[in-house]
Formats: C-alpha cells, sequence, structure tokens
C-alpha cells in the first residue's frame, strides 16, 4: 500500500462526507423525502462496503483468499454505484455541484482501483493461509509467469513438507511443426501487444529460476487442440498480448487469422501442438 493510494482512499473518504453532509442531509434534505427512501437504502449499503474496505486496509493487510474476497468488495461497490445513478435520476434532479462531486468520486475511485488491484492480486499469491508444514505437493499449471518469484517459493517451503513435491505445469505451443503453425507464429510476433516479453522460452527460464538453488527434473509430453474458425478466435482473444477489439491493430490481425485459418484448415479444423513440460521437485 503506498502513499499516493492512501492519499486517494482519503480524498475518497473527504468527499464522500461532504457529498453525504452538505447534498444529502443539509440541501437535499433526502432523508426527509420519502421518494428518495430506495437511493438512502444503496447509500447504506454503500457506506458499509466502504467502512469494510477501510477498515480492512486500515487493521490488516489480507493475503490469500481473504484477498480475494476483499477484492469482491469494490467489485460490488461498483454495482450498487451504477444502480444509484440510475435511482437519482429516476427520481430526482441534481444539483450541479452534486453531480460535479460525484464525477469526481468515481474518477478518484478508478485511480483507487487502478493502484489498489495489482497490489491484492499480488497478495492473492502470496499467502494461502495453510498450515506450515501441511501438504505434500504443490501444483501450478500455466500460471508461473504471475508469480512473485520470492514470495511464493517462500510460501511454498513454509506449506510443504520437509519431503514435499513442487510441480509446475507449462503447455508450451510449438511454433514450426506444421505451416499452420508458422503463420500463427508470425501473426502474434506481428500483432501482439507484448508476445516478445512472455513467449514460452523466457517461462522456462524463470521456472529453473524458481527452483534454485534445488535442482528440478522435467518430463515432456505431447499435446494437440483441435479448433473451429470460431475456437482458434476464442484461443487468440484469450491471450494476454492480443490486441483487443478497438485496438489498431485488432481489425488486420483477425483478417490475417482468417486467412491463416483458410489456407491450412482440413475439414474446417486446425490442429494447435504443444509440448506439456512438467517441472517438478524440492524446494
Amino acid at each position: 500500500m503506498t502513499a499516493a493510494l492512501w492519499t486517494l482512499i482519503l480524498v475518497q473518504i473527504a468527499m464522500g462526507g461532504f457529498d453525504t453532509v452538505y447534498h444529502h442531509e443539509l440541501t437535499q434534505r433526502l432523508a426527509w423525502r420519502p421518494a428518495q427512501r430506495r437511493e438512502l437504502a444503496l447509500h447504506a449499503v454503500r457506506n458499509l462496503l466502504y467502512a469494510a474496505l477501510f477498515l480492512a486496509f486500515g487493521w490488516s493487510e489480507p493475503r490469500g483468499a481473504w484477498a480475494g474476497l476483499i477484492i469482491a468488495i469494490p467489485a460490488i461497490e461498483v454495482i450498487v454505484t451504477l444502480a444509484d445513478f440510475v435511482e437519482e435520476d429516476a427520481t430526482r434532479r441534481l444539483p450541479a455541484s452534486e453531480r460535479i462531486n460525484h464525477a469526481l468520486l468515481t474518477l478518484n475511485y478508478g485511480a483507487i482501483l487502478a493502484l489498489l488491484l495489482p497490489v491484492m492480486f499480488g497478495w492473492m499469491a502470496e499467502e494461502t493461509t495453510l498450515r506450515s508444514a501441511s501438504v505434500d505437493f504443490v501444483t501450478a499449471a500455466q500460471a508461473a509467469h504471475w508469480f512473485d518469484l520470492a514470495r511464493a517459493r517462500a510460501e511454498f517451503v513454509r506449506i510443504l513438507r520437509p519431503d514435499g513435491w513442487c510441480i509446475l505445469i507449462w503447455n508450451e505451443r510449438e511454433t514450426a511443426s506444421t505451416p499452420f503453425l508458422l503463420d500463427y507464429e508470425q501473426l502474434l510476433l506481428t500483432y501482439g501487444t507484448d508476445y516478445q516479453e512472455v513467449r514460452h522460452e523466457r517461462t522456462t527460464a524463470m521456472i529453473h529460476e524458481f527452483f534454485a538453488p534445488a535442482l528440478s527434473k522435467e518430463r515432456v509430453y505431447s499435446l494437440r487442440q483441435q479448433f473451429d474458425y470460431e475456437g482458434l478466435a476464442g484461443r487468440l482473444w484469450s491471450s494476454s498480448y492480443a490486441p483487443l477489439e478497438g485496438h489498431p491493430s485488432y481489425v488486420p490481425m483477425m483478417q490475417e487469422l482468417q486467412r491463416i485459418f483458410r489456407a491450412h484448415a482440413k475439414d474446417d479444423t486446425v490442429d494447435f501442438e504443444y509440448k506439456t513440460r512438467v517441472f517438478y521437485g524440492h524446494l
């Protein structure tokens, strides 16, 4: 939790307090207006969510599953706020100062989430809340590239029994075994936003770093997936490095994907070939 994040939280509290006292109580007198009963109920729910969120961060640093539960609070708050916007527009005319304050609250809350969510996702991975020396196996599939290596390794060492095993699994897509896969690889190199930084070779090197100074062993298995065009497009969209709709590269990327599919499909399908790499060892 950085000083900038705490500053934004304090600003949010100040603006929310001003909105409640000045607009809701003194000028609009919502508590005296029966038509605003639903709006006040939404305000009460939102205030409880804010209280839970700020108390959690004021008194603790939730880790593991608790961090995941805390992440749900901002998501629920966004839904409540959207419902509040609809209710306000349907039941009363907001003064200009209140609309401006609401806009500033929304912008500030977006800045809070932009700083907070990466921290929370990191906390989710750093502590499992399992007892020390309580498990025989720790397994992660297709996830090692998200690890904070030092913290994840320390947590795995903590929860593993002395002879416990760590197993990391990664599907490494073949890039040159077929003409289709050659063309698909070139598509990613051309249009992928950060494909060079997250290619499989980097992940493999990172896994060896994760086990060090202990030695890891490796088993390799063959795997094949078959896709029609819709499945192929979905496979591409699921990649973090694929540009999203609206990005300048999105349309040419999809046009190239269609061309590749038409050129290589057999019976309206194409094959993805993988090496499934299983890294295992003691930590």
